[in-house]
């Protein structure tokens, strides 16, 4: 029950103390019109000196109707509020007001109840002051509840702005709502400018689509949450990688409210996933592709030819195991150390370039005449040599040459490209030659 009913109660009963004395027929027409209200009622004297409880009066405060009478009511006042209650009831009587108040009864087993007082003083036919009626309205389950709301909300607050990883509220438009300190300082953000940002302010364009089709389907219903790994824009136009958990908040009718948003630096863990990854595809030695790489950019190439023609090369060095016999395999090393920079100076930036193991390179070119780059890699080897203890070896290579089709299997343009190099070497080393893929 609410404070407006609780008033209009007690100024009726004030208007029906006022049509007669307080006496025992007013009593009895007190008893009757309050044996069944939900509502506790008091009757005082004008010295504040009870006179009559209803039922739920009592039930409110585990006292009887005898011991309520006088100053006895006095006594469920809960200790911490009695002196306030008190203070105010004496200066609602000596200004002759109504008075309201807040505050618990506490019974005797000790149990608490929250009050929503109204007292409302009644006159006599000459305007004097000859008491109050008053409505008690027990509003425990309703304080119970907000206190316990101020808390939920004060342990959201306190985990909210103290989490270690990045967190933010998000309206169902995608703008940012409110984020806390970690948050910006992952992105770089302060506080003030927050508002004034959306999730495609911060996303990187490619990781954009999929959040947004997540959260149509968060709200959608499709999804309780989701996780994914995406890429932030942050202020200074760096990336930073991050793990982003969304949910979606409701209301009590089940309405989306908004969502909230876990983001966690993950940018240590990428580098040490890349590095693992760089060292899965290069060679250790020379640090180009291993052959699994290089497979996989063929693959790749083969999906690219309807805009530019590609060639593969083969290279392999000529009496390579001469020079690791005679020079040892420390100069082998060498050598081929000096073959793939050689080869990493010719080639441009997008091509592709790799050892496939032993002294064998190859090369994925963006060119329709793989000849001519043959006879430059030919050219770029006879420049390297190996000094093992004053010896000096010049150093050659043959290299086979296949134009890249998309509709030959990889293994099959290898192939194709070695019986080329072979040809090379059976002509004479230190050239090249073509073989055609089928």
């Amino acid at each position: 029950m609410n404070t407006s009913v609780e008033t209009r109660i007690a100024h009726v009963l004030a208007a029906v103390m006022e049509a007669e004395p307080v006496g025992g027929s007013v009593s009895d027409m007190l008893r009757a019109l309050t044996s069944h209200t939900p509502v506790g009622v008091f009757v005082s004297d004008s010295s504040g000196s009870c006179v009559f409880v209803n039922d739920r009066w009592c039930e409110l405060t585990g006292l009887s109707f005898d011991e309520a009478l006088g100053d006895g009511w006095a006594v469920a006042l809960h200790p911490d509020d009695k002196e306030r209650v008190e203070i105010e009831w004496g200066a609602a009587a000596a200004e002759q007001r109504d008075s309201v108040v807040t505050y618990r009864f506490r019974r005797p087993d000790d149990s608490e109840v929250w009050i929503e007082g109204f007292a409302s003083a009644f006159h006599d036919s000459r305007g004097r002051l000859q008491g109050w009626v008053g409505a008690c309205v027990d509003v425990t389950a309703h304080r119970l509840a907000a206190e316990q709301l101020t808390r939920e909300r004060e342990l959201f607050r306190v985990a909210f702005e103290g989490a270690p990883i990045g967190m933010a509220l998000v309206d169902l438009d995608g703008h940012v709502i409110r984020a806390n300190a970690a948050l910006g300082k992952l992105l770089g953000y302060p506080e003030r400018e927050w508002t004034s940002i959306t999730i495609e302010n911060i996303t990187y364009p490619e990781d954009l689509e999929l959040d947004l089709n997540l959260l149509e389907q968060l709200t959608r219903g499709e999804i309780p949450s989701y996780r994914i790994e995406k890429r932030y824009v942050r202020k200074d136009g760096s990336i930073l990688w991050a793990a982003l958990s969304v949910a979606l908040i409701r209301d009590a009718a089940g309405t989306p409210v908004h969502y909230v948003a876990h983001v966690e630096d993950i940018r240590e863990r990428k580098l040490a996933e890349e590095e693992l990854r760089a060292r899965a595809e290069r060679d250790p030695l020379t640090g180009l592709l291993n052959r699994a790489a290089f497979q996989g950019e063929l693959v790749h190439c083969q999906k690219r030819l309807a805009r530019e023609p590609f060639s593969l090369l083969l290279l392999d060095l000529d009496h390579f195991k001469q020079v690791n016999d005679t020079l040892g395999h420390q100069a082998g090393d060498d050598a081929l150390l000096a073959v793939a920079a050689a080869l990493r100076r010719r080639l441009r930036s997008n091509d592709v370039v790799a050892r496939l193991g032993g002294d064998e390179f190859a090369v994925l070119a963006q060119t329709h005449d793989g000849a001519r780059l043959a006879d430059d890699l030919i050219e770029a080897v006879k420049a390297c040599s190996v000094n093992a203890g004053g010896v000096y070896r010049r150093l050659s290579a043959s290299v086979g040459i296949v134009a890249v089709t998309a509709e030959v299997e990889p293994a099959t343009l290898l192939a194709a490209a070695d019986r080329a190099l072979y040809q090379a070497k059976r002509a004479g080393r230190g050239r090249s030659a073509s073989e055609t893929a089928a």
